[in-house]
């Protein structure tokens, strides 16, 4: 058989066959008469010349030859680095980018450890960026001095949230002198006359504002305001600035108008990492200007208290009432939530302190007036935040808390409590199967790592054999059969794929159906089971086909089934399957559960590890065989890993994409700005009802 010595199995597959003629044909002479040894010698004769022999044995499978020459080729240089880069390619660090953004939009309960932060933030680095995004808001408008949003921008950042603390002289003069650029390009903008007077009044005086009295229902009143005046001239000043501002039609910040150039900038969201973003956008928008309409509304107020003590009432009026323009002009506005909350704010401390004003000059019915207007601007907001706060509402708020503890997704988990807003339990639904289908593509990521890790470690056992044989016994790559090869993933990996499908969709008790907080337990179990059948499987299939395989060629050296490992795996699976039963709790996931999930997860990879050993300490007259067996594994573990590529990525991006589109409450529709639809109508809700209340106000 030297001729086929090209291909190690067929030589013995074949030498096995003339063995087994030179131990049959023998037997058969004997029968019929023949002596034992004129019987031996018949046999080899009967086999031709030596030589004869060899020729004819190369012949005979010459095409077989080449075809199984091709075949290993395949195996080795295409398979194999084919299922490598398969496997690099299928690496989606997604779940990593929405994870670091989740924990930087607020508290999701989740920990962040430092290798997600630097997974996130190194793949968000390779996405292709917009100068709108990149760029600072000074090299935007520099970029275009006629634009007005980036003009807004770049006051939004340089002038108002500036280097914090009390500007400097220089300072307040090189703000005052980017604030001129409005005279031209927004002449109609009360927001940097507004501006113009904050700077002034930044070391011009202090304003401190103390707790109002208590009413009959425990609460704080309306705080009472007092002030320091450091520089009477700049105060007058600025209160110049603030009646210009009052006398203009429109008050506008450009922060939405910018945000929708970023969104736009950034695309619509096709996945989750992208939609986090969005919302990551969304929530670094400055809003400086907030805190200074608050201080300027109270300084009015304080400056109109001083004109009418000095006897200047006719020119204290103006003053005494900014606070209903400002609150107006914010109105207008306002896009977030946060701003409906400072229009009741500015219609709060202010509006009252201009009502203890108007008392004590005894207009007891421009007294009333003002406290009229204020609650009728500052109702819807306050109305709001009565409803969160009513008692009689605490339990029914509880109940929904609960459901969202057991139901929400980080991302709803951190947005909505605030917003006391509470769809119906099935509407979570949406937003947690868009988080639970990129965390699983960040598992199918890990199971194919692990899977590669097989392959070297094959690798490994096979080198050990081959180098520490001196080239004597080099292990065999067998060929596996189409049909076998075919069973092995069908029950390896396409069976526990679709069991894992079916119970993740179907079955109304498995752990997605619920928030990760609540029944993690499940989902680690779920996926536990899934990555024992796909690397335990195949793996016990080949393993025993193979062993088969060498025990025909006659190189079986007594290498074992690995029995001894069955039934700790099969001990730590029905454990895991029973952690799968413990019901899923607001309070959080079963501790006994993950416990469980993490003991079988280290017998796995215990059993694995010792595996591994046996084979590379097995006894010298099984290295070949061990070596076989493990050369034979690499290209199972290979198809292996492409075939859950080919069909677990494209399910779970497909997953990913409809649970986008159908998330209502966290995905904002084309057009629309904010952190979610549903803030989104609570503040359409509170500022179209102030702008009611304003226009009745006109009216009147």
């Amino acid at each position: 058989t030297s001729g086929l010595k090209d291909d190690a199995e067929l030589r013995l597959d074949v030498q096995a066959e003339l063995a087994g003629h030179l131990e049959d044909k023998p037997s058969e002479l004997e029968r019929s008469g023949l002596a034992a040894s004129a019987a031996q010698a018949e046999a080899v004769k009967a086999l031709g010349e030596v030589a004869e022999v060899a020729a004819g044995l190369e012949r005979g499978n010459r095409v077989r030859l080449n075809q199984r020459a091709w075949l290993r080729r395949g195996l080795r240089f295409a398979l194999v680095p084919v299922a490598v880069v398969v496997a690099i390619l299928s690496v989606d660090l997604q779940w990593a980018v929405a994870f670091d953004t989740f924990s930087s939009l607020g508290n999701s309960n989740l920990s962040r450890p430092a290798w997600v932060t630097a997974l996130g933030r190194g793949k968000a680095r390779l996405w292709p960026e917009h100068p709108l995004l990149t760029s600072t808001p000074r090299e935007l408008w520099e970029s275009d001095r006629g634009n007005r949003v980036f003009y807004g921008e770049y006051v939004t950042h340089d002038v108002v949230a500036g280097p914090g603390g009390n500007p400097t002289a220089e300072q307040r003069q090189a703000f005052l002198e980017t604030l001129e650029t409005a005279r031209t390009l927004d002449p109609d903008n009360a927001r940097y006359d507004y501006l113009r007077a904050a700077v002034l009044l930044a070391d011009a005086c202090t304003v401190t504002a103390e707790s109002g009295e208590k009413g009959p229902d425990g609460k704080a009143g309306p705080r009472r305001l007092a002030w320091e005046v450091a520089d009477r001239a700049q105060v007058d000043q600025a209160m110049g600035h603030l009646l210009a501002g009052l006398a203009k039609p429109s008050f506008r910040r450009y922060g939405r108008d910018m945000l929708v150039l970023k969104l736009e900038a950034l695309g619509p969201a096709e996945r989750l990492s992208q939609h986090v973003r969005r919302i990551g956008v969304s929530a670094a928008v400055l809003l400086p200007d907030l805190s200074k309409l608050r201080e300027l509304t109270r300084v009015a107020s304080l400056y109109g208290d001083l004109l009418a003590g000095e006897g200047r009432v006719a020119e204290a009026r103006p003053y005494l009432d900014a606070w209903k323009t400002l609150a107006v002009h914010l109105n207008a506005d306002t896009w977030t939530l946060i701003d409906c909350l400072v229009v009741q704010a500015l219609a709060t401390d202010a509006a009252e302190h201009s009502a203890r004003v108007y008392d004590r000059l005894g207009l007891a019915d421009d007294a009333a007036r003002t406290r009229r207007e204020a609650a009728l601007l500052a109702g819807p907001a306050k109305a709001w935040r009565a409803r969160r706060n009513d008692p009689a509402l605490k339990a029914s708020e509880a109940a929904h808390e609960e459901d969202l503890r057991l139901y929400g997704g980080v991302l709803t988990s951190i947005l909505m409590p605030a917003l006391n807003e509470w769809p119906a339990p099935e509407a979570y639904a949406a937003s947690r199967r868009l988080e639970y289908a990129v965390a699983m593509q960040g598992g199918l990521s890990l199971l194919s790592g692990l899977l590669l890790l097989a392959m070297l470690a094959c690798l490994v056992i096979s080198l050990r054999w081959r180098l520490m044989s001196g080239g004597e016994a080099i292990p065999i790559l067998l060929l596996p059969e189409a049909g076998m090869t075919a069973r092995f993933l069908e029950y390896g990996v396409l069976l526990p794929l679709g069991l894992f499908a079916a119970v993740v969709l179907w079955v109304p008790i498995s752990g997605q159906c619920y928030s990760a907080r609540a029944g993690l337990h499940k989902v680690l179990a779920e996926v536990l089971l899934l990555a024992t059948a796909i690397l335990v499987v195949p793996t016990w299939l080949a393993v025993r086909s193979a062993r088969r395989r060498c025990r025909d060629l006659g190189i079986d050296g007594g290498v074992s089934a690995a029995r001894w490992g069955l039934l700790p795996l099969l001990a730590a699976s029905a454990a895991v399957a029973a952690v799968w039963w413990i019901p899923a709790r607001a309070s959080g996931p079963s501790a006994v559960g993950l416990a469980v999930v993490a003991g079988a997860a280290l017998v796995l990879v215990l059993t694995a590890v010792v595996a591994a050993l046996r084979l590379l300490l097995a006894p010298p007259a099984a290295g070949l065989a061990g070596g076989t067996v493990a050369r034979s594994l690499i290209p199972i573990f290979a198809a292996a890993v492409i075939l859950l590529s080919l069909i677990g990525r494209p399910a779970l991006r497909q997953a990913e994409r409809v649970n986008l589109a159908a998330d209502t409450l966290m995905l904002t529709p084309p057009g629309e700005v904010g952190f979610s639809p549903v803030e989104n109508r609570l503040t359409e809700r509170l500022q179209r009802a102030v702008a009611a209340a304003a226009a009745t106000l006109a009216e009147r």
